[in-house]
C-alpha cells in the first residue's frame, strides 16, 4: 500500500491536477500505473530516509508521512515542468524526513533499537601462534 493513494493525491493537489499528470491515454481518466510509479519512488525514498528508526514499510501511516508522500509522488509527476514550488516542497519535504531518521523530529510511532555501534561490541579472535617474528627473521 502507498503512503499516499491516488485519492489523497487528488485531496491534496486537486482532481484536475492528478489527470493532467498521469493521463497518458488523453481519455479524461487519470492513469493508475503511472500514478502507482511515481507513488512507489516516493514511497522508497520514505523508507530509505526512515528505515535507520522505524520498521518499513510503515503499517501505521501518520498524516505528516501522507503529506511527505504526497509532496514526493508530487515531484516524481513533474519529470518536466517543475516549478519553483514544486522543488522547494520536494526540499522541505526530504529535510523532513531527514529530521525524522536522526530522531530530531518523531513520528510518535514505536522505534527500532539502535544498532550496535564499534564502541558497543567487541570482537574476539583465535589464532595460532605467529610464525615469522623479529626473532626468527633476524638471520635473513
Amino acid at each position: 500500500m502507498s503512503y499516499c493513494t491516488a485519492s489523497q493525491y487528488a485531496d491534496q493537489f486537486g482532481e484536475t491536477e492528478l489527470i493532467q499528470r498521469t493521463d497518458r491515454d488523453r481519455d479524461g481518466v487519470a492513469d493508475t500505473g503511472v500514478y502507482d510509479r511515481a507513488a512507489a519512488l516516493a514511497d522508497g525514498e520514505i523508507d530509505g530516509y526512515l528505515a535507520g528508526r522505524y520498521q518499513v514499510p510503515l503499517t501505521v501511516i501518520p498524516p505528516v508521512v501522507q503529506r511527505v508522500a504526497g509532496y514526493l509522488t508530487r515531484y516524481h509527476l513533474f519529470a518536466q515542468g517543475r516549478t519553483a514550488e514544486i522543488r522547494e516542497d520536494y526540499l522541505d519535504a526530504c529535510k523532513l524526513l531527514k529530521n525524522l531518521s536522526d530522531g530530531t523530529a518523531r513520528l510518535g510511532l514505536p522505534e527500532q533499537a539502535a544498532p550496535a555501534t564499534a564502541e558497543s561490541s567487541s570482537a574476539a579472535f583465535d589464532a595460532a601462534p605467529r610464525v615469522f617474528t623479529s626473532a626468527s627473521l633476524r638471520d635473513f
